[in-house]
């Protein structure tokens, strides 16, 4: 940036410039003394006391200025080239967002890695990245525009895996860098906060845009927009969607079971020429009631401890993992066994099918409220989550028990879904069936985490 500025007292104007140290030094062959004479300028004095500054996270502007006639009119590049006679250094705090810290740390702790693009020098860049916390990702290091342009397709991915910061990268630059992180199969998401952004936001495959008035551009190539400036917010989003998926993992833990175990006690019975336990209606009322009463509340579950620092998931990942596979299967036996076996024993009795129906209705519906604390959390036990913070599962349980008992006693309900009233005896082994459902997951529970203790033996080795 350059200045053309009148002197009045003077027979001459004066030109003032400000740039970065490496691009207005160079231009320089003069320098004032303590007494405002010009004296030869020592370059590499100047040099190393601009790293000092740079190296204190401080971004370094340089000053120069030159003379010409007086009344002159414009400025000319070619002018401005050679001869300037350098006035000094500033140095500028500018501080991290006070949020910065404890984000970056938390996205190290969930095995997210950080780079920064920067414009500022790279001693500047790398002690910005030193102060916040990118040194425990990586050994800080840096590379500006003109090597990273001289580093073979081939090569760069590898190149700048273990790179912190990334100097003076123009649009194209960052374009490339972005296919690097992604040939490596990486989830690249990049924040902007400017229009310049724009080329990069639409290559990642998570663009994140700061509003403000010079982002129009920038918004509409970006996948979301924060209302807030700073990287914390991002970070809290970032946390926000794991719990949500999470939540989301729950339902669907809680909900595959009963479908598994209505599907598995209908197909027993048509196989062994039984007559059937539910019909169609009973089971549309079970899947409906219990998806809005119990199934839903499990949105509303607060974010499980140590969340931030599961590990992300790669792209293509199942959502459900073995473990959750295999409690799905154990669950959905047993209340197909309960479901199933009550039934016959009711019909072994002599009660007739409508009594029979509702009381494996109820052993069934039991089974699920007992079944949804094991829902609670993905992995451990239920303690970890506690049994009274969630206060939409406590109201949508007393909630399911009066709709299974309007269901059961009513006269209308009984006539339209053909059910009939139930002893005491069927709630009782309701209550069994449930405490069953955790003594078998607790069974299965221990032998995984004693599987995953248990020391690997030797490999035995093998010769061709």
């Amino acid at each position: 940036m350059a200045t053309l500025n009148r002197h009045v007292a003077g027979e001459e104007d004066r030109i003032y410039l400000k740039g970065s140290v490496r691009a207005l030094l160079p231009r320089c062959d003069s320098a004032f003394d303590a007494r405002m004479e010009r004296v030869t300028l020592d370059r590499v004095g100047v040099l190393h006391r601009a790293d000092l500054l740079a190296s204190n996270g401080l971004q370094v502007l340089a000053f120069a200025r030159t003379e010409r006639p007086l009344g002159s009119a414009g400025l000319k590049r070619e002018e401005l080239e050679t001869g300037l006679t350098f006035l000094g250094l500033q140095g500028i705090v500018d501080p991290p967002h006070p949020d910065m810290f404890s984000a970056v740390a938390a996205c190290r702790e969930a095995g997210i890695s950080i780079k920064m693009f920067s414009d500022d020098s790279q001693e500047t860049a790398l002690a910005i990245a030193g102060r916040i916390g990118l040194e425990g990702f990586n050994p800080l290091q840096a590379i500006d525009g003109k090597s990273f342009s001289g580093i073979p397709d081939d090569w760069l991915p590898g190149t700048i895996e273990p790179l912190t910061a990334f100097i003076g990268l123009d649009a194209e630059q960052k374009m490339r860098m972005i296919r690097a992180f992604q040939s490596r199969g990486h989830v690249v998401a990049v924040v902007g906060e400017g229009d310049w952004a724009a080329p990069a936001l639409r290559r990642a495959d998570i663009g994140v845009v700061v509003e403000n008035p010079d982002t129009r551009i920038a918004a509409e190539a970006a996948d979301l927009v924060s209302t807030e400036s700073g990287f914390a917010p991002l970070v809290t989003a970032l946390e926000e969607s794991r719990g949500t998926l999470d939540n989301f993992l729950k339902f669907l833990i809680f909900m595959l079971p009963a479908h598994a175990g209505l599907f598995l006690a209908t197909l027993l019975a048509v196989i062994l020429n039984l007559d059937l336990p539910l019909l169609p209606g009973q089971i549309f009322w079970i899947n409906l009631s219990a998806t809005v009463l119990l199934g839903l509340p499990l949105a509303f579950e607060p974010k499980e401890p140590g969340l931030m620092a599961c590990r992300p998931k790669r792209p293509g990942t199942p959502a459900l993992s073995g473990p959750l596979w295999l409690r799905t299967g154990i669950v959905g036996t047993v209340l197909a066994a309960g479901l199933l076996g009550v039934f016959e024993l009711e019909r072994i009795s002599g009660e007739p099918l409508e009594k029979a129906r509702a009381a494996a209705i109820t052993v069934f519906v039991l089974g699920q409220v007992f079944y949804l604390f094991e829902c609670r959390v993905l992995a451990g036990s239920t303690g970890r989550s506690g049994y009274v913070v969630n206060g939409w599962l406590w109201a949508g349980i007393p909630a399911m028990l009066l709709a299974l008992a309007g269901f059961i006693y009513d006269p209308v309900a009984s006539e339209l879904f053909h059910t009939a009233p139930v002893r005491s005896e069927e709630w009782l082994a309701g209550v069994g069936l449930g405490f069953s459902i955790f003594a078998v997951l607790g069974i299965e529970s221990f032998f995984r985490r004693a599987r995953r203790k248990r020391p690997a033996g030797k490999k035995r080795s093998t010769t061709t």
